[in-house]
């Protein structure tokens, strides 16, 4: 393997054109097959597929249902196998309707706490133990229980309720490893969702650098809207070799030296 290629996607939303406000959903997302066709056609197979967020539109199991079946077809378009594609949850992965009271108080807890104290707020919500699941983290992660269905397909769930972190690597003959860290923003997310108030948590964006690893970190929310970004940026622009986010719906990138 001396390339990698990868389909990077996001927000294809799932479900939004039932309501009647984006007809063409289903038109843009057959000509995207057709894209990544005539892609495959010109420089190769695709090693993965990355998805960072907002598979569904509401988070419902009948959207993943769906979101599956067009998966499947584009891999087998770009000629990758299903356990190759990488998914992180967006906003609109969220089922609303599994938001109560409990969940909205544990959300204006986390939004409202300092910058400095989100570790803290999640620990007495999470616990110590990481193992086991705290009442504040099956309410927290209720709202998610769709979404981490479909992701089970893909080996792209969480690695627990206090560490909602999904991994996957592509190992070069060299012995050189490229680590994909997909990372969760959405713990607090309903429709209160603004800027500057969704959060990570350092059991998310530490990790430490290894010999003969890369790290891509896929994360939904650009970081400018997270609350601990102060803390998590430094750590993530140090070890992340490249940082992919969706939910903006504004293609672009930025080549930092």
């Amino acid at each position: 393997m001396t390339k990698i290629r990868m389909v990077h996607l996001s927000d294809i939303h799932f479900g939004q054109e039932v309501d009647g406000s984006l007809v063409y959903q289903d038109d843009i997302r057959d000509a995207l097959v057709r894209d990544c066709a005539r892609q495959q056609a010109e420089l190769g197979d695709a090693n993965g597929i990355l998805v960072t967020g907002d598979i569904a539109y509401a988070g419902k199991k009948a959207q993943y249902d769906r979101a599956g079946n067009w998966l499947g077809d584009l891999c087998k378009t770009v000629h990758c196998p299903g356990q190759a594609v990488h998914t992180i949850p967006g906003n609109h992965d969220i089922d609303l309707d599994e938001i109560d009271f409990t969940v909205e108080l544990l959300h204006t807890s986390l939004r409202n706490c300092a910058p400095d104290t989100v570790d803290q707020t999640l620990a007495r919500i999470y616990g110590d133990d990481p193992s086991v699941v705290t009442p504040g983290a099956s309410a927290l992660y209720g709202k998610l229980a769709a979404y981490r269905e479909f992701a089970e397909r893909y080996q792209s769930d969480f690695d627990s309720e206090a560490r909602p972190v999904s991994t996957k690597e592509l190992r070069f003959p060299s012995g050189h490893v490229l680590r994909f860290i997909g990372l969760t923003s959405v713990q607090v997310s309903d429709k209160s969702d603004v800027a500057r108030k969704m959060i990570l948590g350092s059991a998310q964006y530490i990790f430490r650098p290894e010999p003969n690893v890369e790290y891509v970190v896929m994360c939904h929310h650009p970081f400018d809207w997270l609350k601990d970004r102060p803390r998590a940026m430094p750590y993530l622009r140090n070890r992340g070799r490249l940082l992919l986010t969706g939910h903006e719906h504004q293609p672009a990138f930025r080549k930092v030296e």
